[in-house]
């Protein structure tokens, strides 16, 4: 489009913005489109409220499933949504109802269903009538809630990319909330089998496996993917918690600082505190990392001696042979070894510092496909490099188990945190939108109180500071009240009515008019919903309470009254003098005038009594013709004008 712009001479300012592109994609993207001297805006992709945890993933299906289910019944009792992304259609199906059978209220998401049918359950999950959605990628776009508290990953994504975006969706609204990852080698392979046949898929997948595998912090890993200096995790994701865990107590008491210190030399004290304590687990992890050289010198072994030319195998199939081959060299350390342990090995690094996975990151294991009519299969092959590892020039280790690797909670909002970030995003508001002359700079302003006024003045200004919450409070509960009304009522849900954040701010603000509603949350909003919503702020919810009409029932109101105007209308065109050519039931004609008729020739007279009675007729009344009466004219419904047949003659006493 920019190109073609130009082409045609049209004049115009790039403005490129990107947050979730990796450096290498931004630069493709200005070089495809030939842009040039373009302003250039990039947001941190950082998520300090997220908590990022990668778990070893339950051999097993049913453990898995039961896994998920108790985690987020223990930690959710209380209904938060949250969403479970799988890789296919079939993992979606089964798995809800699995989680469903363990008592989760969950349903599947994906694009093999049905519009209708899809649309419906993303509004169920939306409005908190299902807590899990168990999806594909496809849900994704238009998510327009807030409030997702955990996101759960049953294999990894293809990219980095993918797994930002997917788990970014949880915690929009700036509260702590959980991303979990299941992971192990068995799902790298069948992702491998879904995206081989895109274009650039293997370092993204690689980049996924670095990221699953690697014991180093995990928002240090994203940052660095894309292109930004590591952020301060604070013992926000499974690695730092781990190691914090493990760290000496003079490393934590060094990493807490001195009280008060957010800044200046307190802060670089705690800085350095919480990089010495993070060294000293990260050696300790060292310190207990086992050798397992020789059980992956087997299993390259094993492959090597492998049937046929190809001298590949599945995992299932190298684990099986790996650790039951009759060969002692070969089978000896697997055989000490678990299977999840046997996995690690392939997955296994070098013991070298700073080293990530080995066996397939570093080129001794390498990913081979074969296709058949129904499917595509993945299969591990040695690689040129393996005889090196076979000579001994490269030792293999993998990590001990930390002891913080059994923790099953959650991270979530504390009981009193969500008030206190809804008080300081207010005032966040408040500042931003200028409001010295709104209420709370009225209430601000008064808490200061003037100069010198001693300990009276601080009491004043706190219990002003008190009334002046307490307004808030009121008004931001009656705008949550009149917002659930209002999504009840035009089938959406409260997000969509009013965010967090302009509920906030119209607490704060509490316009009186629907001009300055427009101004805070949008003419279209405030043209929708602005009656409701300044009757909530300038009640404090009475206004809200009452019932709102729903959109049946208006239409019913509405129905309802054309019927009543039919039936007036039908009324009086029963009252209307019957046409010619139809058979009535034989009426009074009416009287004649007063005055004895002109001898005028019969077509004269109908017309004029048809005047006189025209006349008779108060001015209000109205007469309707109703098209879809049955008058049998063949004219669409038009009919001829009334006509009033001539009054018997009077006679003499008359």
């Amino acid at each position: 489009m920019l190109r073609c712009l130009c082409w045609f001479g049209v004049s115009c300012q790039t403005f490129l913005s990107a947050r979730s592109l990796p450096p290498q994609v931004c630069d493709d993207l200005r070089a495809i489109l030939k842009i040039q001297g373009c302003e250039f805006f990039k947001s941190s992709i950082n998520r300090p409220n997220l908590f990022y945890e990668v778990r070893a993933k339950p051999a097993g299906a049913k453990e898995l499933v039961a896994d998920i289910a108790a985690w987020v019944t223990s930690n959710y009792p209380g209904g938060e949504s949250g969403i479970v992304y799988v890789l296919t259609r079939k993992d979606a199906e089964s798995l809800a109802q699995e989680l469903r059978d363990a008592g989760v209220s969950c349903q599947a998401y994906h694009a093999d269903m049905e519009g209708g049918w899809r649309e419906a359950v993303h509004q169920q999950w939306s409005q908190g009538k299902v807590q899990v959605i168990v999806a594909t990628i496809a849900f994704g776009m238009g998510i327009n809630n807030p409030h997702v508290r955990f996101v759960i990953h049953h294999t990894i994504s293809k990219s980095i990319e993918n797994y930002y975006q997917e788990s970014g969706r949880a915690g929009r609204d700036g509260l702590p909330a959980h991303c979990r990852l299941y992971w192990r080698l068995g799902d790298y392979l069948r992702q491998a089998t879904v995206v081989t046949m895109e274009s650039n898929w293997e370092p993204c997948l690689r980049g996924m496996l670095q990221y699953a595998s690697s014991p180093n912090c995990k928002r240090a890993l994203l940052c660095r993917h894309f292109g930004e200096a590591p952020a301060r995790c604070a013992a926000m994701c499974s690695c730092c918690a781990r190691q914090l865990a493990t760290a000496p107590a003079a490393a934590l008491q060094a990493a807490e600082g001195p009280a008060g210190g957010g800044g200046g030399e307190g802060g670089g004290a705690a800085a350095a505190g919480r990089a010495a304590a993070g060294a000293a687990a990260v050696g300790a992890a060292a310190a207990q990392d086992r050798d397992v050289t020789v059980a992956a010198q087997g299993a390259l072994l094993t492959l090597q001696g492998w049937p046929g030319a190809e001298k590949r195998a599945t995992l299932i199939q190298l684990l099986d042979k790996w650790r039951g081959s009759k060969d002692a060299a070969v089978s000896a350390a697997a055989k000490v070894l678990s299977r999840d342990e046997c996995e690690a090995v392939l997955q296994a690094r070098l013991m070298l510092p700073g080293c990530l996975p080995a066996l397939l990151l570093q080129g001794y294991l390498q990913l081979d496909f074969g296709w058949t009519a129904y499917a595509t299969n993945a299969y591990l092959k040695a690689t040129a490099r393996a005889p090196s590892l076979l000579q001994g020039k490269h030792r293999i280790s993998i990590p001990a188990p930390l002891p913080g690797n059994a923790s099953n909670a959650a991270v979530k909002p504390e009981p009193g945190l969500a008030a206190a970030f809804a008080r300081e995003r207010s005032q966040q508001l408040a500042q931003r939108s200028g409001s010295a002359s709104g209420p709370a700079a009225v209430g601000t302003a008064a808490a200061d109180g003037p100069a010198g006024c001693g300990a009276g003045g601080t009491a004043a200004a706190a219990g002003t500071e008190a009334q002046r919450r307490a307004a808030e409070a009121a008004a931001a509960g009656a705008l949550e009240e009149a917002r659930t009304r209002l999504a009840a009522a035009f089938d959406t849900i409260p997000a969509a009515v009013l965010s967090d954040d302009q509920v906030r701010q119209l607490a704060v603000q509490r316009p009186a008019s629907r001009q300055r509603l427009g101004q805070l949350i949008g003419a279209e909003k405030a043209e929708l919903y602005g009656a409701k919503l300044l009757a909530a702020l300038l009640t404090g919810g009475s206004a809200a309470a009452e019932p709102l009409q729903q959109p049946q029932q208006q239409q019913e109101q509405q129905q309802q009254q054309q019927g009543r105007q039919r039936q007036k209308a039908s009324e009086l065109k029963q009252q209307q003098p019957p046409k010619p050519g139809r058979k009535h039931p034989r009426q009074q004609a009416p009287k004649a005038a007063p005055e004895p008729p002109l001898a005028v020739p019969q077509q004269q007279q109908q017309p004029q009594q048809q005047q006189q009675q025209t006349r008779k007729r108060p001015p209000e009344e109205v007469v309707v013709l109703d098209s879809s009466s049955d008058d049998g004219d063949g004219d669409g419904g038009v009919a001829a004008p009334p006509t009033l047949r001539p009054g018997p003659k009077r006679g003499k006493g008359a």
